[in-house]
Order: C-alpha cells, then structure tokens, then sequence
C-alpha cells in the first residue's frame, strides 16, 4: 500500500477523474472526529485497483491523504489533479 498527502483543492479533481476513468465507488462514510472536526472516507476500485480518500478537517485544519494499491498506482496519474 502506498500512502501520500494531497492538497484540499485537488480533491474535486481526483473524485472528477476517478469517476471519468470508470472507477466504481464501493464505499463512503462521514462524520465528526475529534469532536472538533469532521471528515470523510471513500473507496473506488478499478478491477484490483483500489484507492482509498481520508478527508479530514479539525476547526479549519484540512489533511488529505490518498492511499493506493499497486495495482491503482500503475493507474492514477496524480499529475492531472
């Protein structure tokens, strides 16, 4: 697995490319953390790809990590975000 901080603002693209690319939302959950912040998780797949989006916001505080399996890796060209 390969894990990597992306910025806030390329989130809409990564969703927008990932959906173009005909990869499949297989899961999403969000909710308060720290109970002082929110945040979410989703999770595409692409045959044995998958891809996996933390969003996390603590009072104005927003982290992204982006973590892919080997397969997704060959896949996504985070250039285009």
């Amino acid at each position: 697995m390969h894990y990597l901080s992306i910025e806030p603002t390329q989130v809409d693209s990564l969703k927008k490319h990932l959906k173009d690319d005909g990869w499949i939302l297989v899961h999403q959950d969000a909710g308060q953390n720290h109970f002082v912040g929110w945040g979410y998780i989703m999770h595409w797949e692409k045959k044995e790809a998958k891809v996996w989006l933390n969003y996390s916001d603590k009072q104005g505080k927003v982290e992204v990590k982006l973590g892919m399996n080997p397969s997704a890796q060959k896949l996504i060209d985070l250039t285009l975000l």
